[in-house]
């Protein structure tokens, strides 16, 4: 058994570790109702683990703490001169009668620091659970939480089976458990899932997996993410318990700053629009723009075709676009470039609309479509946009 006591301005509070040799652990934070000194609280905290030892059945046992004044009064070494302390003492004396084996251990703060945390847990107020074993002789305790008084979980029937072979009676429930412990592994004490692809995962009880999940979403390093992101953080980090995806959710969805700060929208819903292009550069629009300004060496007029799916602009000045000009700029910034397109929208203009342009594309074997300009989803909206784009470029 490990005790500590600590008292502050908030008041005195004890913790109290008890460890049977197969590694069962019950640990105690305690928060006392009257205010208490250092000796006080390191006593109080002895004669509770003293009280709850000597509840469940313990025969032998052997007590660490760090306070020497504490060890060297039990064990008769030290004089007890305050009368406060003679009659925790006399309570010590009076509970060491009860086991058959007893010793006293004085440890460093190094190797007491559980029992030490234990203790400041029970000031900061972050205990949740209240412990299941209750003591009538110990009036100064006001709360009581415990961290292993948890009810039997997932992982306790796995544990048994892992351990010492014990199996439900019902044969179909045995043969189930037999087929999901396979699984599992148990190393140090500590229940491990098996992954194919990584290392092993460190199972969980509920309690400790709504710790995990609340200090990953909102902990020091939170961020708030989503349930399926907080689920698969919990996994990468190499934690494991069942319906991690379903529970991870609906954390997510309870949080109450994600609530009040999420973004929301606002815009009222629209009916869907179809894809007038399946993929990039699978249809293109095609117009002539102009009259232009006189640029250098005459040319007046641009020849240009927008890509319905990525808005892509390819263009190229003339002084007159011809039909042959038509052919020659499909072929060199359309199907060199960027490959044998699905479709070509064009209005029924002379450069368009001629033997040439078409026989081009029924060698390619491309549609070639014709539009008016006023069409919407026609060639009209495509050069509206290519001269724009063309008089910033």
């Amino acid at each position: 058994m490990h005790t500590d006591g600590a008292s502050n301005s908030q008041g005195a509070n004890i913790g109290v570790i008890l460890e049977a040799p197969s590694g069962l652990k019950i640990e105690e934070a305690i928060r006392l109702e009257q205010f208490a000194t250092n000796n006080e609280a390191e006593y109080e905290a002895l004669i509770y683990g003293l009280e709850l030892a000597r509840d469940i059945g313990i025969k032998r046992l052997s007590v660490r703490g760090d306070s020497q004044l504490m060890i060297e009064q039990a064990a008769g070494n030290f004089d007890t001169k305050a009368p406060y302390l003679a009659s925790l003492l006399q309570k010590v004396t009076d509970l060491r009668s009860h086991f058959h084996q007893f010793e006293l251990v004085q440890v460093s703060r190094e190797q007491n620091q559980k029992a030490d945390a234990l203790a400041k847990l029970a000031s900061a107020g972050e205990c949740t659970r209240k412990s299941s074993i209750s003591t009538s002789q110990s009036p100064k305790v006001l709360e009581v939480f415990s961290t292993s008084s948890e009810p039997e979980c997932w992982m306790d029937p796995i544990i048994r089976y892992l351990s010492t072979s014990e199996l439900p009676t019902h044969p179909k429930d045995a043969k189930h458990l037999r087929l999901r412990a396979q699984r599992y592994s148990i190393i140090r004490g500590t229940i491990y899932r098996k992954s194919f692809d990584g290392p092993y995962l460190w199972c969980l009880r509920p309690l400790e997996a709504k710790k995990l999940l609340e200090e990953i979403h909102e902990g020091a390093c939170g961020n708030h993410t989503g349930g399926r992101s907080l689920a698969h953080k919990a996994l990468t980090v190499g934690y494991y318990w069942p319906y991690m995806m379903t529970e991870a959710c609906n954390y997510a969805k309870k949080c109450d700053k994600c609530q009040r700060f999420a973004p929301t929208i606002h815009q009222p819903a629209q009916t869907l629009h179809s894809i007038i292009a399946p993929w990039p550069f699978a249809k293109w629009g095609m117009d002539v723009v102009g009259e232009l300004p006189k640029a250098v060496g005459g040319k007046r007029y641009a020849l240009v075709a927008t890509d319905y799916f990525t808005k892509w602009v390819v263009a190229e000045a003339y002084v007159t676009v011809s039909k042959t000009d038509t052919t020659t700029f499909i072929g060199k910034h359309i199907i060199c470039q960027f490959g044998i397109p699905w479709e070509i929208v064009v209005d029924n203009g002379t450069p368009f609309q001629n033997a040439k342009v078409r026989e081009l594309c029924d060698t390619y074997k491309i549609k070639l479509s014709f539009a008016s300009v006023t069409y919407p989803q026609g060639n009209g909206q495509a050069e509206a946009s290519n001269k724009v784009i063309f008089f910033q470029h």
